[in-house]
């Protein structure tokens, strides 16, 4: 039975922690230290895309029994899985496991499978972000193989990250394109089989298309929108779709606060709530009526000065792949807020634990988004216990 790991509150100064203590080290030995510092606690995801063999292969040298969790979104192409198959068996890999996307989410949000066309970050939340999160809750540490020269977004991407109370690490953080090439052909690698036909970065079979000499790696991702990175916008025909009949329980209101109860009616008028850039400027507002919305591009630490004031603390989640609002919640809660922590943006019933593990109260949503799904899909469900499941098999 492995040790319990609970990185709750602790996963930045961890953090930090490693990436002081791998500084400069070499991919091998950050993969080889996350597994030798969290045994039984890490598991790896992979896209078996352009480049992942590379970090499959070292996976393989040091553990060939550990998670590859790989998201089959249903919409992949037959290449990438058939070169899943093909590199996992080459490399020994004993313990690669789908993730798909859950069936009641699908018919939800997705029955038709073109909420790419209309809302390509709501697909990603849908088909990529909460599976990963559901799986994730048995592995508190994860590995990937995101680099920084691959987007601005990733430039001063580090090995170790905290992702809520979860580690994030990234052992070819600092990798370059030609050093990636050179591991490649040094260990006689296959490559991806679309890499022939100009594919330099490769996701879902609609979202995807090959580069031009000179583009950027990932440019074929999304052509043509602002977005470029998948989280973890109308039909073909043109028609408008009515909205979902409102859940009975729901108010009348263009956002929705849920709580541990479900939809909650709001008890904070939203002239309340401060932009963060007024806060000081407060006058004859008492402690229990002052609130703020904070948005998640600013340090936490911002907040310091007024955190034994505040009652309630609104954070920004701009868009259903922009995570950084859970590190914002769980900084907080380290720092020592004991009021309440609001999420507020487009989020989904499946992220809602994630919002209440890293250290929300609440979230308030989009009408429209929590009209599609039940209010009982809101509700925390009891995660099941690993051990009791070995338990019983014994």
């Amino acid at each position: 039975m492995r040790p319990e790991l609970d990185l709750q509150g602790q996963a930045v100064t961890r953090a930090e922690a490693l990436n002081l203590a791998y500084a400069d080290a070499r991919a091998e030995d950050i993969l080889a230290g996350t597994l030798a510092e969290f045994p039984g606690h890490v598991a790896a995801v992979s896209s078996f895309g352009v480049d992942s063999a590379i970090l499959l292969h070292m996976i393989a040298g040091l553990d060939r029994d550990l998670p590859v969790l790989m998201i089959d979104t249903l919409m992949l192409f037959e290449e990438t899985l058939a070169y899943q198959r093909d590199l996992a068996d080459r490399l020994g890999l004993t313990n690669v496991q789908h993730l798909r996307p859950a069936p009641a989410d699908l018919a939800a949000l997705d029955p038709d499978a073109t909420l790419h066309r209309r809302d390509a970050d709501a697909c990603c939340v849908v088909r990529k972000v909460a599976p990963l999160d559901r799986a994730l809750a048995r592995w508190p540490v994860s590995i990937s193989g995101r680099k920084r020269y691959q987007t601005a977004a990733r430039a001063r991407l580090m090995p170790f990250e905290a992702d809520g109370d979860r580690l994030k690490v990234s052992p070819l953080a600092a990798w370059t394109r030609d050093e990636l090439r050179a591991y490649m052909a040094a260990h006689d690698l296959p490559p991806h089989p679309l890499v022939a036909r100009g594919f330099r970065s490769i996701g879902c079979l609609p979202c995807t298309s090959p580069t031009a000499q000179g583009e950027d790696e990932r440019a074929g991702r999304w052509r043509g929108s602002a977005k470029i990175e998948c989280g973890l916008h109308y039909g073909p025909d043109g028609a408008v779709r009515r909205a979902p009949e409102r859940s009975p329980s729901m108010p009348e209101r263009t956002t929705v606060v849920v709580t541990d109860q479900g939809f909650t009616p709001e008890d904070w008028a939203e002239g309340r709530i401060l932009p963060f850039d007024e806060l000081g400027s407060e006058q004859d507002v008492p402690d229990d009526s002052l609130a703020v919305d904070f948005p998640n591009d600013r340090d936490p630490a911002d907040l310091a000065p007024w955190l034994d004031r505040l009652a309630l603390v609104r954070v920004a989640f701009p868009a259903f792949n922009d995570g950084r609002g859970f590190s914002i919640a769980a900084r907080l809660r380290a720092m020592g807020y004991e009021g309440r922590l609001r999420a507020r943006g487009p989020l989904i019933a499946d992220q809602y634990p994630a919002a209440r593990r890293t250290g929300f109260d609440e979230v308030e949503v989009p009408a429209d988004i929590a009209a599609r799904q039940p209010e009982a899909h809101w509700r925390p469900r009891p995660r099941p216990d690993y051990r009791d499941r070995l338990a019983r098999r014994a």
